[in-house]
């Protein structure tokens, strides 16, 4: 069985990025690197206190070929 290239539903980092990006670093400017990597930061503490791992359920289903999204999405 082959698996695509690119199976976000399958990798529960795509969730943790989902969430850091809808909320800590959504129109985020700034002039140095070290401020992005607080906000990461800020971010990820958020959703270690406020999810329950994995982010994506879908990751504990078996593999297959997927026709429609899940009913219910990972919030953030």
């Amino acid at each position: 069985m082959r698996l695509p290239a690119y199976a976000p539903d399958l990798n529960p980092v795509e969730g943790l990025w989902s969430c850091l990006k809808a909320v800590e670093l959504a129109n985020l400017t700034s002039l140095t690197l070290a401020e992005v990597i607080h906000q990461a930061h800020r971010g990820i503490q958020r959703v270690r206190r406020t999810h329950t791992w994995p982010l994506v359920p879908t990751a504990r289903r078996p593999v297959g070929l997927m026709t429609h999204q899940p009913d219910t999405p990972t919030p953030c």
